[in-house]
């Protein structure tokens, strides 16, 4: 929240949305990613047209700002330095908790703590906004769709070793995948395979 502890903003359409990624001088490549997350997400919406309950312009602005938190780290602990960014500025937590659900993380102990540098918690994606938001990112690398969310979680093993908070993490994404393809009423996987973009 703002100094006085209260709500000052609404959630910023995409315009605006856009405008704050550059007035925080959020780094250009990450601009690009944020973009691609909100493509993919919209698609994701436009899918599940049905419910009349998914705030689309959370899952927009949320999209674009999931990243703010890498002005100023680009470790696991972005996600929390997001939402205080955004709670900083007056902007309402619904939107704030999208940077820190996005990293979709269960640190359990102090072991995983000290190794992410975040404190213990369940940082994982709740309302099915901040899931959508969630998985699209794990669709996304840098500027790259990938076939499927285990393409993403592949890198980060082969980088970090197979850590007990990325498998649970890819479990978990896993879990929102199957649950977003049952509500846009489809049997298969959400999105698997290359993505083609008009």
């Amino acid at each position: 929240m703002t100094k006085s502890g209260k709500e000052t903003r609404s959630i910023p359409n995409y315009s605006e949305a856009l405008t704050l990624l550059h007035v925080l001088r959020v780094p250009w490549n990450v601009i690009k990613h944020s973009i691609l997350v909100a493509s993919f997400a919209k698609r994701i919406v436009e899918s599940l047209k049905n419910d009349n309950s998914i705030d689309e312009n959370l899952v927009f602005a949320g999209a674009l700002l999931h990243d703010v938190g890498r002005t100023k780290s680009h470790g696991a602990d972005h996600g929390i330095i997001g939402r205080k960014i955004l709670l900083s500025l007056g902007f309402p937590d619904r939107l704030a908790r999208v940077c820190e659900t996005h990293t979709i993380f269960s640190v359990e102990d102090e072991e995983t703590s000290n190794m992410l540098g975040i404190p213990v918690g369940e940082y994982l994606p709740k309302t099915l906004e901040e899931k959508i938001i969630a998985y699209s990112d794990k669709r996304i690398h840098g500027e790259r769709i990938l076939s499927s969310v285990e393409e993403r979680y592949e890198y980060w093993f082969k980088r970090f070793g197979e850590q007990k908070v990325l498998v649970k993490g890819l479990k978990i994404c896993k879990e929102i995948e199957k649950e977003l393809a049952v509500l846009a009423g489809q049997k298969k996987q959400l999105f698997v395979g290359k993505v083609r973009w008009a």
